[in-house]
């Protein structure tokens, strides 16, 4: 059996499965962290876009607040 193995692993057809296999885990593995890589990004511009719209709702507040401040002072 194990000459069975041998010649398997060292013949050309035993080396393409080799090569084949590790590919495959080779980009199983860059897969997953391209999706790991996404979330993570995907999870910063959502915070980011939040911020920033707290922001913007806070200017237009203050805008509002200064303008209706204006009005009054001109009455």
């Amino acid at each position: 059996m194990s000459s069975w193995l041998a010649f398997f692993f060292f013949s050309s057809v035993g080396r393409i499965f080799f090569c084949t296999f590790s590919s495959f885990i080779g980009l199983y593995i860059l897969h997953n962290d391209y999706k790991v890589a996404q979330e993570s990004v995907s999870h910063q511009m959502k915070g980011l876009h939040t911020s920033l719209d707290r922001r913007i709702s806070d200017l237009e507040k203050l805008k509002q607040a200064n303008v209706s401040d204006h009005a009054e002072a001109v009455e």
